[in-house]
């Protein structure tokens, strides 16, 4: 799903760096988005549209770049140190063709058990701008903490209006880094 910055309804609260290593302990990985990372954001944030759905239509790109990226990455065994290494990993993104309303996106399944992402994605490239998380994600991230991340998709508007995707960064024990926010 896209963030936007500000306090939100139902109990949301933010997931914020306010320091600039606060969240390095709790940061798992993080890298630049390459050129096959792109292409698979590119795909669901066709030219034109109607700009009142770009915060959907930007969320839905984030997460089918994290998927992507997931994909490969477990693929090609970058995130042993935070997955596990032993383990073979099938990513599956859950809101592929609709979205489903859990509190996360993406299910990654294992011999270890289950893995689950949430994907937020912002449209400023600063890791010091707030993300969004509702009281359902919190309360999902308490009742799962070794297995609950949020992936941050960082995309910025281009001079001809498009969006870019430029990097992501995965966090683990989630509730524990709002919590002691």
């Amino acid at each position: 799903a896209a963030s936007g910055a500000g306090g939100g309804a139902g109990g949301s609260g933010a997931f914020v760096p306010l320091a600039a290593g606060a969240l390095d302990e709790y940061c798992a990985c993080e890298r630049p988005i390459g050129p096959e990372d792109a292409v698979e954001f590119s795909r669901y944030l066709p030219p034109g549209g109607d700009p009142s759905d770009m915060q959907q239509r930007l969320g839905r790109a984030g997460e089918a770049l994290a998927a992507a990226w997931l994909r490969d990455a477990v693929a090609t065994r970058q995130l042993d140190d935070v997955l596990g290494g032993d383990d073979r990993w099938l990513v599956i993104w859950r809101n592929m063709g609709v979205e489903r309303g859990e509190p996360w996106d993406i299910l990654l399944k294992g011999a270890r058990g289950e893995l689950f992402v949430e994907v937020k994605t912002t449209s400023v490239d600063d890791a010091r701008k707030p993300v969004e998380v509702s009281l359902n994600h919190l309360d999902f991230a308490r009742a799962h903490p070794d297995a609950y991340f949020l992936l941050r998709v960082y995309a910025v508007q281009t001079a001809d209006g498009a969006y870019a995707a430029r990097s992501v960064a995965l966090y683990g024990r989630v509730a524990e880094a709002i919590e002691t926010k």
